[in-house]
């Protein structure tokens, strides 16, 4: 993984990639240290000493000691993330055996890593979002900000950090734009996984970040030659999606229709009408001089896509007959357009199974 202090600079509009999970364990260690510090800075000076109850100073020693077991845990945390084995662990702990090591710390490291394979949600830029993931990782950018300033409240002349403004975040392993482009994709993954409809305006977000991140690879020289392309393609798609109204159809319709607004109507139904509106997008923005649907044809799909927009589910049902029927026309007629791009395919195949009903959504996917 590459090291963001190798990475070619950034611009100004440029905002810092995530870090990576071993740019997240060493911030837990790093964490876990200044806990120890401040415990351990507490009770240098003798001054309070007269004030101090019976027993206070082993307490103080023992709290310590207990933060000091907590950054060994996470110093194991991390030689994992590094790719250190259980056997040089065990040697650096004593020595200690493999077997002895990992039945003393493997469950942390499960712990760890759990939320980090399996998390509830995710970021839009792909890095896990679960409530198991603790501080700082769970909130990495504002943690090791507040690290970098501690650390320079109490750094010395001899220190080797000396001298940088960022003595602790500069150093913490982040993505590399090839890499964050690669993770990206557990987003969309995510959105297919939460719900059976996923939310089109979600889905734009990932298609723009998806485009900010290969403009970025462009910057830095590092982009294949169809970058160029893919960015016009993800713009354009993110610009359609943004189009679509509603928030998607959660998996709970399926079983149970008042989950979903529109509880009048089949979640096929409602399904193979999203495709279409999405599908049709890009026609429905064309100037009235390129168009290529019909007056008629544009301002029933329009007032449905409108009203759908607004939750008004009895105009959306009044409407959806007559969208159904230009829909099956559209079929029939089959204009020159729908197979002289692939907009007109995708559409043509919406088109087929709004028409048809779930049958005909089947038949489409068969052809």
């Amino acid at each position: 993984m590459t090291n963001e202090t190798s990475l070619p600079p950034a611009t100004p509009h440029d905002s810092p990639h995530p870090f990576t999970e071993r740019g997240l364990a060493r911030l837990m260690l790093s964490h876990s240290y200044k806990e120890v510090a401040e415990y351990a800075l507490g009770g240098i000076s003798p001054r309070s000493d007269k004030h101090a109850e019976p027993g206070e100073f082993i307490e103080n020693a023992r709290r310590v000691l207990r933060e000091a077991e907590d950054a060994l845990h996470w110093a194991v945390v991390y030689e994992r993330e590094r790719g250190t084995s259980w056997d040089d662990i065990g040697e650096a702990l004593g020595p200690m055996t493999r077997q002895s090591a990992h039945r003393r710390f493997a469950d942390q490291v499960v712990q760890w890593r759990a939320p980090l394979d399996e998390p509830e949600t995710v970021h839009l830029d792909g890095t896990a979002r679960d409530e198991r993931i603790p501080y700082p990782a769970s909130d990495p950018e504002r943690a090791v900000s507040h690290l970098d300033h501690w650390l320079l409240d109490h750094t010395a002349d001899t220190d080797t950090w000396h001298g940088s403004a960022q003595p602790v975040s500069r150093h913490l392993e982040r993505h590399s734009t090839t890499s964050a482009l690669m993770i990206t994709g557990k987003y969309t993954a995510r959105l297919l996984k939460d719900q059976m409809v996923p939310d089109p305006h979600r889905q734009a977000d990932a298609a723009d970040r998806h485009a900010d991140l290969l403009e970025r690879l462009i910057r830095e020289g590092n982009a294949p030659a169809e970058a160029h392309d893919w960015i016009i393609r993800d713009r354009a798609r993110a610009q359609a999606l943004r189009q679509i109204p509603g928030n998607g159809v959660p998996w709970e319709a399926m079983s149970d229709p008042s989950k979903h607004p529109q509880s009048g109507v089949s979640i096929d139904v409602l399904e193979a009408e999203t495709k279409v509106l999405a599908a049709l997008a890009p026609f429905l923005a064309l100037d009235q001089e390129d168009a290529v649907l019909s007056p008629n044809e544009a301002g029933v799909f329009n007032d449905l896509r409108t009203a759908r927009g607004y939750g008004d589910t009895d105009e959306a049902d009044r409407i959806r007959t007559r969208a159904r029927g230009i829909a099956a026309d559209m079929v029939r007629a089959h204009p020159h357009w729908l197979n002289t791009s692939e907009a007109g395919w995708a559409l043509d195949d919406a088109l087929r199974a709004y028409a048809a009903g779930p049958e005909g959504k089947k038949d489409s996917r068969d052809r």
